[in-house]
């Protein structure tokens, strides 16, 4: 494999140990989301109350995704995967911070000065990538001091030195580079829908999931707000643009299934992958399916983009935030036939993911094939 091969491979390998937990919380936030819209559940206090427990049962895995996420990279980088729980946990710590918070201006965290340098306690809460990079530096100390340190005193100093370091680097150099890449990321992205018309939606649309990989995905939240919040605007209209880049998502799982209907393991990973994205949650489909395999996810990016053309010309927008696909049929603004529209840009997304998720399939077997011969 060429170097980008080998870390999109490294990336998925990550992600398969946790996968079981991503998908039971996907499945059940979609069924939170829809028994929310209905007032029979609010209304009756048995229901309300398995309510309350499904949404807390589909919170878990992401309240602690960070953790999960350092927990398996280091322990796919060769590392005691204790101490990447332990990385995990101090990135989560409730003494810090929380990152949504502090980036919405609701909490003032504490700092201090280390090497003379100002340090914010803030959390890492939805920092996958500073997480990923956690567990492969606290693997590769782990390694290192296991190797350089006595038999004799080496249970007793090598994980301290792991995590003394780690924990130096994480609020030093790794989660400040971190946090300076999704703030530029973020508002890059933002400036191009609000700028450049209907390219910028195309743009925003096409690697929106790209970013959700990176779990920067969660910043957007703060914006959202802001835009419903702005006299002047008082829509959001990031809102159906990561719903039709989801559901291009989707689409690319169902033509990955198609090309594999005969493979049962296929069919047991893309069924449910592909049900979460209808709920909303595209992380089954992403880290289970498409960033494995690569071309679903290029396939799946495009049918996002143009869908996301579709939404600038129709002038669809949100009424609120935080719930996209189906469940986003309730929030979705109703103005300029924004309901039709809504399901047609979904469609487009859908079918284009699907369409080219096929045909790339079929060249790239064919080229394999030729290869062989």
């Amino acid at each position: 494999m060429n170097p980008l091969q080998a870390v999109i491979k490294s990336l998925s390998d990550v992600f398969v140990d946790i996968m079981p937990g991503i998908l039971a919380a996907a499945l059940l936030s979609g069924l939170t989301g829809v028994l929310s819209q209905w007032d029979v559940v609010e209304n009756n206090a048995t229901l309300y109350g398995i309510n309350k427990l499904v949404s807390l049962a589909s919170n878990g895995i992401f309240n602690i995704l960070p953790l999960a996420v350092c927990y398996s990279a280091c322990k796919r980088y060769g590392g005691k995967p204790i101490l990447g729980l332990v990385m995990g946990a101090i990135m989560l710590d409730g003494s810090l911070a929380n990152a949504y918070e502090a980036a919405q201006g609701l909490v003032q965290p504490d700092s201090i000065s280390l090497f003379g340098l100002n340090i914010e306690l803030v959390g890492f809460q939805g920092g996958i990538i500073i997480a990923l990079m956690m567990g492969f530096i606290v693997a590769k100390l782990d390694i290192f001091f296991d190797k350089k340190i006595p038999d004799v005193v080496k249970l007793l100093f090598s994980p301290m030195c792991s995590v003394l370091i780690s924990t130096i680097l994480l609020f030093t150099i790794v989660g400040p580079v971190g946090r300076l890449l999704s703030t530029g990321i973020t508002n890059g992205l933002v400036w191009m829908t609000q700028n450049l018309g209907a390219l910028g939606y195309m743009v925003f649309a096409g690697v929106q999931q790209i970013i959700v990989i990176t779990g920067l995905h969660h910043i957007f939240g703060a914006i959202e707000a802001q835009l419903l919040a702005d006299p002047a605007i008082g829509r959001d209209f990031l809102n159906p643009l990561m719903s039709v880049a989801l559901m291009g998502q989707g689409g690319a799982v169902l033509g990955y299934l198609v090309l594999n209907w005969k493979n049962a393991k296929a069919r047991e990973l893309c069924i449910p992958s592909f049900i979460s994205t209808l709920f909303g949650i595209s992380e089954p489909a992403i880290f289970g399916v498409n960033l494995r395999n690569k071309f679903p996810l290029v396939a799946g990016c495009i049918g996002g983009a143009c869908a996301g053309a579709y939404v600038f010309f129709s002038k669809l927008t949100a009424l609120g935030f935080g719930t996209t696909a189906l469940p986003g049929l309730a929030i979705c603004d109703p103005a300029n036939n924004g309901y039709f529209h809504y399901i047609i840009a979904h469609l487009i997304a859908l079918a284009i993911g699907l369409v080219l998720t096929v045909v790339f399939g079929k060249v790239l077997s064919k080229k394999n094939t030729a290869a062989k011969a």
